[in-house]
């Protein structure tokens, strides 16, 4: 009877934040992201740097340089000097301050012509490079190519030495022409095989998880607590994505993968909850319906009022973090699937990952004391 009370309150909380952030944005909905663009800057000055200090600097990737005519792909020892020709990947605002800072926008834009130097998107469906640092690559050492984004989903990503890679990551790799098969097939470039789930991760996931599932953890008047079958494959989840991969033994997903785990699994979810619940539905509404639907209406409200009010107008976070948090600590995924329709934003997605797995061992926990306790 509460869950889809909770389910409908919760949505229309969302439509609230929805429409609140329209009338009012706060200053983190006005902030725009600027695009990521390749442009070629003219170096006036000395700037007294190599190519990794200027990327170390500034949020950008050089991924060839012009000297004298000649072209050749970037390296980070390579020192900077007056009248080079940089082609750098950043995000536009970024570009911009480069050309305050170091030169001026080039007549030319080497980077078109592709006779020797080349460029293309390669998909990383090689499972040895999936969990590690790009760096870890080193395409520059060992293919004279750089990286200068990734593609991840539909969200284009400045390829930083740090970046950890996932499967089906569209790296845009710059190179001589003639080395790019050689890198298509140390990457893999296959879209099947970055779409492939990795059996042993997710089954030693699981089975971890569900041994976690059976550890009790004793009260002080002889009780116990456990995490159970739902809540510890969550928990052991967050530890493992957040490792990424221990040795050969890869514990993340690919993207494509993971997304359609999470719809199958949200249908699922919504089916397991309402036929299950129906069947009682009816005798439940007659022995006390009117006091269960008050208070899970009240719970509800509350609830809503503590998140869209200490979120938004105490914390001042903008519309797609409080939405993240607001579904995220209410432990649903419809409203979460609503929120994302509404605002599909990375910022709404991790405020739903960072709260989810919290409250649901929180809840777990105290609904068990309840139960000892009360």
């Amino acid at each position: 009877m509460a869950y889809p009370i909770t389910v409908c309150l919760t949505i229309l909380a969302c439509s609230y934040l929805v429409s609140a952030g329209r009338r009012k944005p706060t200053p983190e909905d006005r902030e725009k992201v600027s695009p990521i663009v390749v442009r070629t800057l003219e170096l006036t000055g000395d700037p007294d740097l190599s190519v990794r200090g200027l990327a170390t600097r500034y949020q950008a990737v050089v991924s060839r340089l012009t000297r004298d005519g000649r072209t050749v792909v970037a390296h980070d020892a390579e020192r900077l000097a007056p009248g080079d020709l940089l082609t750098i990947t950043a995000r536009d605002d970024e570009v911009q301050r480069l050309i305050k800072d170091l030169g001026r926008p080039a007549e030319q834009e080497p980077w078109l012509d592709r006779s020797e130097i080349d460029f293309r998107r390669i998909t990383l469906s090689n499972p040895l490079y999936v969990g590690r640092e790009l760096h870890d690559l080193r395409l520059d050492e060992r293919f004279d190519a750089v990286v200068s984004r990734v593609r991840r989903g539909d969200t284009d990503i400045i390829a930083t030495p740090d970046l950890i890679l996932q499967s089906g990551d569209r790296l845009r790799v710059t190179a001589p022409r003639a080395r790019l098969a050689e890198i298509n097939k140390e990457l893999g470039d296959s879209e099947r095989a970055a779409g492939d789930i990795n059996p042993i991760g997710l089954g030693l996931g699981l089975a971890i998880g569900l041994v976690l599932a059976l550890v009790q953890i004793p009260l002080p008047d002889g009780g116990t607590l456990v995490l159970g079958t739902a809540t510890a494959p969550l928990a052991v989840g967050v530890i493992l994505g957040a490792l990424g991969r221990t040795g050969p033994v890869v514990w993340t997903l690919p993207g494509n993968v993971s997304n359609t785990l999470n719809q199958f699994s949200l249908l699922i979810f919504l089916v397991a909850v309402g036929t299950g619940s129906g069947g009682g539905l009816v005798s439940a509404l007659a022995a006390e319906g009117l006091g269960l639907v008050v208070l899970g209406i009240a719970i509800s409200v509350a609830h809503a009022l503590v998140c869209v009010i200490g979120l938004r107008t105490v914390l001042g976070f903008g519309t797609a973090r409080a939405l993240g948090g607001l579904t995220g600590s209410q432990l649903n995924p419809a409203p979460y699937a609503y929120a994302m329709s509404k605002m599909p934003e990375q910022r709404v997605a991790v405020g739903y990952a960072v709260l989810f797995p919290l409250s649901m061992i929180i809840k777990v926990f105290v609904a068990q004391l309840m139960v000892v306790y009360f």
